[in-house]
């Protein structure tokens, strides 16, 4: 990746990803293809620099290490992402109320 904007990742990407494999339907982590899990997104992340951002991503999980992959994924999606979504939406209101 050539560009330093095409290669950062927002809180947007972070929830993407979470959803893009909750919804996937993998339940072992080891059959995720990051292929195309890396189509799913505008920028061009190489599969591998994904894999590494999901291994950084479930290690908010309490006790990740002891869990099943789709027990990581059930936290990340509904309680994990719950909270992201707040923090997007609080920060898509003070945008608006500061553009206002």
């Amino acid at each position: 990746m050539k560009d330093k904007e095409e290669k950062k990742w927002t809180k947007e990407n972070e929830l993407q990803l979470i959803t893009r494999l909750y919804n996937s339907g993998v339940t072992q982590e080891c059959d995720v293809d990051w292929m195309e899990v890396k189509s799913d997104f505008k920028s061009n992340y190489p599969p591998q620099w994904l894999r590494n951002k999901w291994s950084e991503v479930k290690r908010k999980v309490p006790d990740y290490h002891l869990l099943e992959f789709e027990d990581i994924l059930d936290y990340l999606y509904h309680v994990y992402g719950r909270t992201l979504t707040a923090q997007l939406e609080a920060e898509a209101s003070t945008s608006s109320n500061d553009a206002s």
